[in-house]
């Protein structure tokens, strides 16, 4: 964290609180604010991967239970989950934009990395957006947050620690949360890493979202292999499930209709290029077309 834990300054007491809230949401019990609680994610596991408590989550799936998780919870943030590379801009921007996790799960080989990626794996490390990268090696999940030279930086956060007991948001001390920051980063030869991954990216504004596709455009202009596209329009399936829907709108993840829009909601913004390769919205005409 980067705020005197002890400190009495608006700052850090302001900091302190919205740390201890992004933390609690990971805490190991069944509280309303425990959104992403292992307790929460072994269930939808079970419910949408078939695995039991116990079993491995694949990449894929781990992000879907992610994305659902927060979908029940209205979570403040968006999860946006692809498994072909493709990132639906109209997806993530219709009807509004809201801060967005982008979750791209992929498979960059059959026992190893295939070295062509190697370049894109680094350079996306690189990018202002990037959240990271959960991987690891076959039967180890690591988290990668930097690299040097040919070698992985990563965490692996699979230690047993006592539960944290619940308390008053100011009444957590500085040992109390210490577990979920891990201070030994360690290195791992990029060439042993499974090729099984998930890259992150957060865009808070629309903004970022933009300049994440053009920093991901220029890779793939510089003769870069990537494994992130961006196109303009709604996925296939969101499209077909705002057909399904008679007009009802599409919710932040792309996923399906917005279960709180009514079925013949406003007509949403649409996408376009204005000539610069910078995407605009575009309100919708007087008519509704």
């Amino acid at each position: 964290w980067d705020f005197d834990w002890m400190g009495a300054s608006e700052s850090d007491v302001s900091r302190r609180l919205r740390y201890v809230d992004i933390v609690k949401q990971f805490f190991d019990n069944y509280a309303s604010t425990s959104v992403f609680s292992i307790h929460r994610m072994a269930p939808l596991g079970k419910q949408l991967e078939g695995k039991d408590i116990g079993q491995w989550f694949g990449p894929y799936g781990t992000a879907a239970i992610i994305r659902e998780l927060a979908l029940k919870s209205n979570h403040e943030l968006s999860i946006y989950t692809t498994t072909d590379g493709t990132v639906y801009l109209a997806d993530i921007c219709e009807p509004d934009f809201k801060p967005t996790l982008i979750l791209v799960a992929t498979m960059l080989g059959i026992d190893r990395v295939n070295p062509v990626y190697y370049p894109f794996i680094q350079a996306s490390l690189t990018l202002p957006q990037s959240a990271g990268i959960a991987g690891g090696r076959p039967s180890s999940a690591l988290y990668f947050a930097g690299f040097q030279g040919d070698e992985m930086i990563y965490l692996d956060p699979h230690f047993t620690r006592p539960a944290v007991a619940q308390r008053q948001d100011g009444q957590y001390a500085e040992s109390d949360l210490a577990s979920y920051s891990c201070t030994m980063p360690r290195r791992i030869a990029i060439s042993r890493l499974d090729p099984c991954m998930v890259f992150g990216y957060y865009c808070g504004t629309l903004e970022s979202l933009i300049d994440l596709r053009s920093r991901i455009d220029l890779l793939v202009d510089d003769g870069m292999q990537t494994v992130v596209s961006f196109d303009n329009g709604n996925s296939p399936s969101a499209v077909d499930a705002a057909s399904a829907s008679l007009g009802g709108g599409l919710r932040t993840d792309g996923s399906g209709p917005d279960p709180h829009s009514d079925a013949g909601g406003s007509a949403p913004m649409s996408l376009a290029n204005d000539g610069s390769g910078v995407l605009v919205k575009l309100p919708p005409s007087p008519s509704g077309s």
